[in-house]
Formats: structure tokens, sequence, C-alpha cells
């Protein structure tokens, strides 16, 4: 009993007992105690349905019943959790156990959970593979759309991913725009759609903005998800994953967000199809926006050629062809099958008197081979007279030849109207400019001059006459908060060839020092080509209008800053009929309701119906026009969630009605953050007190401030006295040279990890520490360094028995005739003594695992590589197996194998040396054995069955012929049985001689 005791406890494979009555357990081996976090104790105090994810519970009971009423050995796949709450597939196999009792069943857990997740991860990359190529497939149609191919996409990672929704957002303007999705809630696409980017604006907002990924493992508590986290929260969605998708010139040209339902970030597998799915969407966005970039410019060239009454020409001067563009025959007033697209049909367009010279002109080009722009009226069949300003190339053939001549043609018509206006205006300029109360001025942008009407005298002081004032010297007149403003948006007007005027308000510097606000409006006069050379207006004093503006907004905006924008909850009351009276935009997103549904109801309706006795009281006995009042109370939300608030009012006037204005802060997150963090520090300080790690803060001066209980147990003395202490007072004489200079390493490196050292306990008794320093000093709270060590003893002396061992080993290795061997577990390679050659035949093995596999017999493999592994896990450091092994003549030879594993400080298996016994005569001799036992077996068996009855024949017919009693024919009889007995049994006789020859 002893050893199946045995056999249960140290089984590398998690086992337990429990009763099917009530599902308790009875007992657990060591490998479940470890795999699944409890200890032994604890399990006989538990059920099996711990083990069960809470969602597999009603399955498994289910499961379970039905398993048991066969009362046979069962095996079938299903999910655990661990204590820590990690989730293991685990193959199990059940059987019923009546030696423990009639109503016990044991259990064998296999965990099967890195086998499963790779078969699936291995399937899903086929799969996402073929979603690639059919999106491949669908982008090269040209009757797609961008948004069609994105969706498709997202759609199809979906399906991977049940548990995730996709979305891609564009990025333009530095504001982050819904692009596609594919099931992600339209609350949340509404409520990112046209958001700036900067590095709170959730993941995407913030991935956009610092090109860079974001991994926000719960939009509850990240505070780049603060404005955002209910709308996701309310859509079941706990963490964002958002990849920024950038172009080939650096910038942002989209986002692509992963929505999970579960808090984290994601795993491996998830981490390698969102690498690809980002590469592939970069590509296919980079494409396609380059495309619809070509479309658009070419689109704008036109409408641009249009809104310029800008058209281009040629002539073929060969064959004395002329080509227009749209926009030309629409400046010539004419459609393209009334011209006559020749040099001829070109000069009678134009106005009589300047075809001659427009002619010389021409020909001068084809002479000169130079580049001309001049004047040219034409006239529109209408009638109408138009001034154009034209440009003209030449081009020539290798030769030297002209062949070709391209220009432009722009309608300059306008501006030579305004030309005409503006010098009638130039003569009212100066009357204008005595009269008015305004400061006039004109401004040569081609010598950067102005010049000021006598009303800049009078408003702001300054007696310019006839000396040079630079727009520089305006500039430095405006208000230093105006001044880079002004100017920058000033020179935008006078680059944009489509503005014609100017207009702005600034502060601009009076002689006596201070400033006036001014309107400043001006008129922009060009060139043929578009270029600002010119601008007349005037500086308005709008000093006191603004004043008083400004007076009136300041007013108007106290109530909205302070009420509207208020991030905490706002509202006012009546105080007599308690209705709301208005609500700011804080309490309709704190308390879910609209800002309508709140007009419509009472302060009442917000309050849990088992406090309104209380707060109606409250409100008559407490609540006093003039009176500010604070108090906390119970709130309750649309969707029925409580909160508690500090709530503070005061009693304004509101539209001459008494109301009362509430602001309101939710200290609920803040009452349960108190909670959690004193349940925090008492966790903690049990941690600290009961704790096998020895926790210690040294001073600067290497002096004890502070050490846990566990001191006590560790070096056998009293915590109080040991305050005040030299730290390296235990520490022995030969390890307190190495302790000092990891301890100078802390100059370098915020946390050392020291090398096992040793230390003396109060009984003289030499222990191994292993430990920690995190340098602390600069922590007001800690003001030291944190020491944190383990007795590790045990570990050290037991790494020197296995040095001592694997001594013992190379020196067996020479003088054995088994073969010998060492396999590196962290690179595979193996290493064979002269018994390989001696026992199998090989010269030269390859010195790799995978040989040593490829040479134990298939039906074996399984059995000894599914042993050393079991080993491996459960840190068994040896093992033993019969099997059988190739020879290099490709006969095979049982092998006794005996193996031990190395394993490092961390428990990892890191080296594993054996020996391989040849046992072939011995389990040939056992064959043997076998088989004669069976010729045996089928001797006793004839013995025992066939001989019987005719020996029991004799018997009774020799016992019938002593009687005497017998007539003759009788005795013959008898006679005749007897002999054909006697027959019988000397053939079986026979037969058994045959057998045992």
């Amino acid at each position: 009993m002893q050893e199946y005791s045995e056999l249960f406890d140290f089984s590398p494979v998690p086992m337990w007992v429990y009763d099917i009555r009530d599902l308790s357990i009875l007992a657990a081996n060591k490998a479940a105690c470890k795999d699944y976090g409890y200890t032994a104790e604890e399990f006989t105090s538990l059920t099996v349905e711990v083990l069960w994810p809470e969602e597999d519970k009603a399955k498994m009971l289910s499961v379970t019943a039905e398993r048991i009423s066969k009362t046979v050995t069962d095996q079938l796949i299903v999910r655990h959790i661990t204590r820590s709450g990690k989730i293991l597939e685990v193959e199990i196999t059940s059987q019923p156990y009546k030696a423990w009792h009639d109503n016990a069943r044991v259990i064998m857990a296999l965990d099967v959970t890195d086998k499963l997740h790779a078969i699936r991860a291995a399937k899903l990359v086929g799969e996402f593979d073929m979603l690639e190529r059919n999106i491949l497939a669908l982008n090269s149609k040209d009757d797609t759309s961008t948004r069609q191919v994105l969706t498709t996409y997202l759609a199809g990672i979906e399906s991977l991913f049940p548990q995730l929704a996709c979305c891609v957002m564009r990025v333009k303007n530095n504001k982050i725009y819904h692009w596609a999705s594919a099931s992600l809630p339209l609350n949340i696409i509404n409520e990112f759609d046209n958001v700036e980017i900067n590095e709170h604006a959730g993941s995407c907002g913030t991935a956009a903005y610092l090109k860079e990924k974001v991994i926000v493992t719960n939009v509850i508590t990240d505070a780049r998800w603060e404005q955002y986290k209910e709308v996701a929260v309310n859509a079941g969605y706990l963490s964002c994953w958002s990849y920024p998708l950038i172009g080939s010139d650096q910038q942002v040209m989209a986002t692509f967000a992963i929505y999970n339902r579960k808090t984290g970030g994601p795993s491996e597998l998830e981490q390698m199809i969102i690498a690809r799915a980002t590469g592939l969407l970069t590509i296919l966005l980079e494409v396609r926006l380059y495309a619809e970039m070509l479309e658009e410019t070419h689109k704008l060239m036109g409408q641009g050629q249009e809104l310029a009454q800008f058209g281009n020409w040629s002539w073929d001067i060969v064959d004395n062809l002329v080509s227009w563009s749209d926009t030309l025959y629409d400046i010539y007033g004419i459609k393209r099958s009334a011209f006559e697209a020749n040099f001829e049909g070109y000069l009678k367009m134009l106005h009589p008197a300047d075809r001659g010279r427009v002619t010389e002109i021409i020909y001068g080009v084809m002479q000169s081979r130079n580049d001309v722009e001049f004047e040219e009226r034409i006239i529109r069949p209408g009638g109408e007279l138009r001034y154009l300003s034209s440009w003209a190339t030449l081009k020539c053939d290798e030769e030297g030849r002209p062949v070709k001549m391209i220009g432009a043609c722009l309608d300059i018509s306008d501006w030579k109207k305004h030309e005409r206006q503006l010098q009638k205006s130039n003569d009212r300029y100066e009357y204008i400019s005595k009269a008015s109360k305004d400061a006039v001025f004109d401004v040569d942008l081609t010598e950067d001059h102005i010049s000021w009407g006598d009303g800049f005298l009078r408003v702001f002081g300054y007696n310019v006459g006839e000396r040079k004032f630079s727009l520089q010297e305006w500039a430095q007149l405006v208000h230093p908060d105006d001044g880079a403003y002004i100017s920058a948006d000033l020179q935008r007007a006078l680059n944009d060839r489509k503005r014609m005027s100017w207009t702005r308000e600034y502060r601009l510097k009076h002689l006596d020092g201070y400033y006036l606000q001014v309107e400043a409006t001006g008129y922009i006069l060009r060139n043929k080509k578009g270029t600002a050379t010119q601008m007349i207006g005037v500086v308005r004093d709008i000093t006191e209008r603004y004043e008083t503006a400004r007076a009136l907004a300041a007013s108007e905006k106290r109530y909205s800053d302070l009420f509207h924008m208020s991030p905490l909850p706002m509202w006012v009351y009546d105080i007599d009929t308690y209705r709301f009276l208005d609500v700011n935009k804080a309490a309709v997103k704190v308390y879910g309701y609209t800002k309508e549904e709140f007009l419509s109801m009472t302060i009442m309706g917000i309050r849990p119906k088992e406090d309104i006795k209380v707060v109606t009281g409250h409100l008559k006995n407490n609540i006093r026009p003039g009176r500010y009042y604070s108090s906390m109370a119970r709130h309750l939300k649309k969707n029925g969630e409580i909160m508690l608030v500090n709530a503070n009012g005061n009693s304004i006037s509101y539209n001459d009605r008494p109301a009362r204005m509430i602001v309101v802060v939710d200290i609920t997150e803040k009452v349960r953050a108190r909670e959690a963090l004193e349940k925090s520090e008492r966790r903690f300080k049990q941690l600290i007190q009961e704790g096998s790690d020895l926790i210690a803060i040294l001073s600067e001066e290497g002096k004890l401030k502070y050490v846990s209980p566990t001191a006590e147990r560790i070096l056998g003395v009293d915590v109080e006295e040991l305050i005040g202490q030299e730290g390296i007072s235990f520490i022995h004489t030969n390890d307190i040279y190495e302790v000092k200079r990891g301890f100078a390493q802390l100059e370098y490196f915020k946390r050392v990890e020291l090398a096992p050292f040793r230390i003396f306990n109060s009984r003289q008794q030499v222990l191994w520490m292993e430990t920690i320093i995190t340098d602390m000093r600069d922590d007001e709270t800690v003001g030291g360094i944190i020491i944190n060590a383990r007795d590790v003893t045990q570990r050290v002396l037991s790494e020197w028995q296995n040095k001592e061992m694997l001594e013992r080993y190379n020196i067996v290795a020479k003088a054995t005739s088994d073969t010998i061997w060492d396999c590196n577990l962290q690179n595979n390679e193996v290493n064979w003594n002269h018994g390989i050659k001696n026992m199998f035949g090989y010269e030269h093995p390859a010195g790799t695992f995978s040989w040593w596999q490829e040479h134990v017999h298939p039906d074996d493999l399984k059995k000894i590589t599914d042993l050393v592994e079991a080993k491996k896990q459960s840190g068994e450091e040896r093992w033993s197996s019969e099997y059988r092994f190739r020879c290099a003549d490709g006969s095979y030879k049982f092998v006794f194998d005996r193996g031990f594993l190395l394993f490092d400080s961390s428990g990892r298996p890191v080296r594993m040396i054996g020996a391989m016994q040849d046992i072939t005569e011995r389990m040939n001799y056992i064959r043997e054995m076998e088989e004669n036992n069976k010729k045996l077996m089928d001797i006793a068996w004839t013995q025992a069955h066939l001989v019987r009855g005719p020996l029991s024949r004799i018997l009774g017919i020799s016992d019938l012929l002593r009687s005497g009693d017998n007539d003759p024919e009788t005795s013959a009889r008898l006679l005749e049985y007897l002999t054909m007995s006697a027959e019988e049994l000397d053939k079986i006789v026979k037969t058994i001689i045959e057998k045992g020859e």
C-alpha cells in the first residue's frame, strides 16, 4: 500500500481522488498542488467545482453526472482554472477507485494547453493566409471602394478572433475620422469621429499623435481613456490596442484599432496577426490614397484653370494647327466647332487694332527663339471686349527649325476694370483722408512704404509727414501679443492671388505709450500676374466698442464658464417645486439622462426611493435662501447605478425665480479606492509578517532601520534587537567583500541581485542567502535600501551534491562497458562514450538529441519521451526505462537506460546524463522462460482435465470387477470398457510427453 501511495503522491501527472456524492476532494498529489496552486490541505477542504471556470460549471456538472453514472474509466478534454486564475486545457482520465471506497473516483489531469494552442494557431494562420489572398484579389478590382476592402478585411479578422472588434480610423488635419469597421457599435464610432489627436485621445487618437502603437490593457484605469471609457465599457469592451499606419512620407494615414471584451494586451499569436494586418493595411491604403491624390490633382488643375480664367494653347507651326484648352474656349466665348483651328482663325478673334502688333510679336519669337509675354484684346461673338495677358514659348526640332509654339492666356479684364476704378478712387483719396476720423493708409508693397492720411496724427498722435514709413515700423507699433499673428495673416492674404481684401482687429500703440483696439480694412491691388503691389484702406479706433462688447461677453460668459463647461455635474432647481431648471453637460454624461429628461423631472428623480423621506425632511430643515450647504448623499443614475456624492449648494436667482445651484462631486471611486487601499495595506502587512522571505531596510549608514518578523525565525534574534545594528555583522567574513561589491552597483543600477552568500544565525549555523537589493533612498516613505533575502541553503547544498555526482559519472564513463551519454538540454547536443561503438556498432554517431530519437524503436519512443518530459516538469532528478535501440546493422537491442537530470537555480532542466545497459540476453532468456512456462501450463491443464476422465472410468470398472457379483457377459463388457479407457489414457500420456519434448 505504501508503494501505491508513493506512486500517487510523486506522479508527475496531477491526480486527485473525490467523492462522487458531494464532489468533495479526498486527496491530491504534489503535481496537482504545484499546477493548480493549492496546498494538499486546501484541496481536501474544496470540491472539484473550484477547478471549473465559472462559465463551464453548468456544463461540467452535467458531464460529471453522466460519466459517473457509467462507473467506467472515461477520458475527455476540459478546461480547468488554477488558483491564480490561469485557464488550463487538460486531458482528464477518470475511473472508479474502490480501493478508497465505493463512491470514490480518481482523476488524472494531463495539461495539453500548449499542444491544443499550437494546433489552433496553425489552423488560424492558414485561414489568415487565405483571407489576405482574398483581400488582395478584391483590392485589384477597379469597382471596389476603399471602405469595402477595409470592411471585408476587418470582418475576416473578426471571424478568426470572435472576441475582438476592429476598425480603421482615418487621420486628416490632426483629427481622426471613422473609415471602416465590421461590428463595432455605432456609439463608439460616433464618440471618436472628428476627435482631435493628442496624448489623451483614447488609443487611436494617441497612437496617431505619438506615431507609435498604443496598448491600453484596461480602458477603465488608463488616463488616455478618461473621457471615453464609459461608452466603451457600456458596449462591453475593456481594452483597446491601436497601431498607426504610417506612409512612406512618415505621416500617419490611419490607425488600426482592436477592441477586446477582456482586459490585457494581445497574445503572441494576436501580435503576429496584427503585425501582418498592419503591414497589409499600410500598403493598401498608401496605394489607394496616392491614386485618389492623382485623381484630385487632375480635377483641381481643371477647376483651377476655370476659376482663374487661365487657359493654355499650342500651335503646330508645320501643319498650322491650333489647339486650345476648354477654359480658353470659355474665355473667347465660342464653341469648339465654331473655331477655325489655325493661326489665321486665331487672328480673326483679336481686336483689329492688335492683330498687326501680335503677329509681329509671334514671328519675332520664331526669329529670336526667346519666350515672350504680352497683352492682347479679343472680341467675343457678342461684341464684348476682353483683355488677355499671354505667354508664348517656341519648340524647335533637332536641326533648330521651329516646329511648335505653346503658351497660355490669363483673362485680366476684371483687373483692367479695377485699374480704371482705382484711378477714380485716387482722385477722391485725398479728400477722404482729410475729412475722415479714421487713419487712411496706402501701402506701396514694391517700395515697402506706407502713406498715412491726416487721421493717423489725430487718432494715434504720429506726424509722419513725407518720410518713409515701412511695414516693419508699422509692425513694431502692433501689440507684442498680436504682432506675430497679424503679420503672418497679412502676408497670407497678400500671397493668396484670389484675395482682394484684408480685415483684422488688433491693438496699435499710441504715441503716448498706451494701446488702442483697432479694426484695419485694406483693399489689395495686384498686377496681371496676381502679385500684390498695393493695399489701400483705413485703421479705425474701436476701443470703446471693444471694451463694451468685452464687458458684455464676460458677463454673459461667466455663467457658461462656471456652469455649462464645468467638469463636475451641476444643476439649478426651483426651490419651491424641486423641478430642474437647467443642467450642465457633465450632469447629462454622468447621470445618463438627456437634458430634456432632466427638465421634466424633480430632484427626487435622482434619489433612491428609500431615501426620499429623509431627503424631504433634509430640504425642509436645512435649505434656506442665501445659505450655503454641503452634504454627502446617495444619487441614482438612469441605469439604476447608485453613486456616493458630495453635494454642495447655494441659493441664486434664476430668471427672477428663487432657486438653488448644486455642484456634485462623485466620491464613489474615492471611497472604494480608500477601502481597497486599506485592504491592500492589510494584505501587504500580512505578506510581510507571514512571508518566508526576510525583508529589511538599510539606512544610508548601513544600519538596519526595519526588519520583518521572518528574521527571528531565520537568524534566531529578536527583531527589536536587530534595529540599529550593522547590516554586515551577520555575513561570513569571506563573503563580505563580494557583498560590498554588489552594493556598490547601486550607483549605476536601481536593483541588484546578489550571488548567494553565507550568514551566521544566533546558533552559529551557516546559512546561504539569495538576496535582491533595491535602492529606495530617494523615496521619502522608505529612505533606505530594501533587502529581500531568501534562505537557499538546501538548494546550494543540493548543487554541491550534484557536482560531486557529475564527477563520479565522469569517472564511471571511462571505466564502464555501458554506453554513457551526456545531453545538453539547452542546445540538444549529445556526447557518447566508447560504448556506442562497442555495444551498437556506430563509429561516428550524430551528436544530437534527434539522432537518439530516430534510433529508438517507434513503438517505444512515445513512452520514453513522455517519461523524460514528465520528470522535467515535476523537477524529479532520476528516471529509468527499458526500450529497444537500433544497431548499426539494423537489428534492435533491448537496453535498460538510467538518466539523471540537472536543474539550474530557477528550476529549469539544463543537462541530462545517463547510461544504457545491454539487456538483450536477459530479455531473450525471460521470453524463453515465458514460452516454457506456457508449455508447462498446457501440460498441467492436460493432467488436470484430460487424464481425469479415463482414469476415473478405470478406477470405477476395477471396483466392479473386484466385487465378483458380475455374470460372464457383464464381466466381458467391463473388461472391454477397461481396455478402451486404458488405450485412451495411453494416447493422452503420449501427447503430454510430446509437448514436454
